[in-house]
């Protein structure tokens, strides 16, 4: 009997060699359907042999070669969200979810999305590098990481580094992959990043307020001694001048 490590993807095909799901095996050894193309629930199976039988004995299960030990990237997310191809953003997108909106984890149709988009990223791989990370360290919670107005794939900030581009190397599909999983999550995640934003860069102005305060009010407390100082000095020059008119006059 053939076994799978935990984490490992797998797909079933026909014998005509038609696609037909996507699997991950569990740390259980259990089997839990992410993908298909039929409308049917998306399960948990006993087994890889238990998943085969009930979606029809004939066809074939194959773990993903195109990954490393036939393994997905990255860890899966509790509520089956996977990072196929690994990159830094789309594991920003996550994480942006788990902080900042986790009732999206809870919705089939945003993991469903995700792992859409993912999964047709990874098959292009090859010929993709990622752009400079704007969407970490200081640009963290700046809206303009989810805007479909940057990037050459409509806001997923990849690159095509193969010369010539391949005629096939899917722009379309990944930006219409991208567009359906930001059109999900875009309106929450926007809504999240202002507040964010905002509470850091109330937080930077605090900081600067209180240094400000701090420096103003020892100029303040200066320019009051100045002052007392200064109101010393009149006073001792009123009363000379009031003894010298005084002996004018006499």
């Amino acid at each position: 009997m053939t076994t799978y490590a935990p984490k490992t993807l797998l797909r079933l095909y026909k014998t005509d060699n038609t696609y037909v799901c996507t699997a991950v095996v569990l740390n259980t050894g259990q089997v839990y359907e992410v993908k298909n193309h039929d409308g049917a629930e998306k399960k948990t199976y006993d087994s890889h042999e238990s998943w085969k039988a009930e979606r029809g004995a004939d066809m074939e299960v194959r773990a993903d070669e195109t990954k490393s030990s036939g393994s997905i990237r990255g860890k899966p997310d509790a509520n089956w969200f996977i990072d196929h191809c690994g990159y830094a953003y789309t594991q920003w997108l996550l994480n942006i979810m788990r902080e900042g909106t986790p009732h999206h984890l809870k919705n089939e149709a945003v993991r469903d999305a995700f792992n859409n988009l993912t999964e047709t990223v990874n098959k292009y791989r090859d010929i993709l590098r990622p752009d400079r990370s704007y969407y970490s360290g200081y640009h963290k919670y700046y809206i303009y990481n989810i805007e479909p107005a940057y990037g050459v794939f409509g806001g997923f900030p990849v690159h095509v580094s193969a010369r010539p581009v391949p005629a096939e190397y899917g722009e379309e599909v990944i930006k219409t992959a991208y567009k359906a999983f930001i059109d999900l999550i875009g309106p929450d995640v926007t809504a999240y990043l202002k507040k964010k934003n905002g509470q850091i860069q109330a937080a930077r102005d605090l900081k600067y307020n209180a240094k400000m305060i701090i420096k103003f009010d020892g100029r303040s407390r200066k320019l009051k001694w100045e002052l007392r100082q200064i109101d010393f000095i009149m006073e001792d020059l009123l009363g000379k001048k009031a003894k010298l008119e005084e002996i004018l006059k006499n």
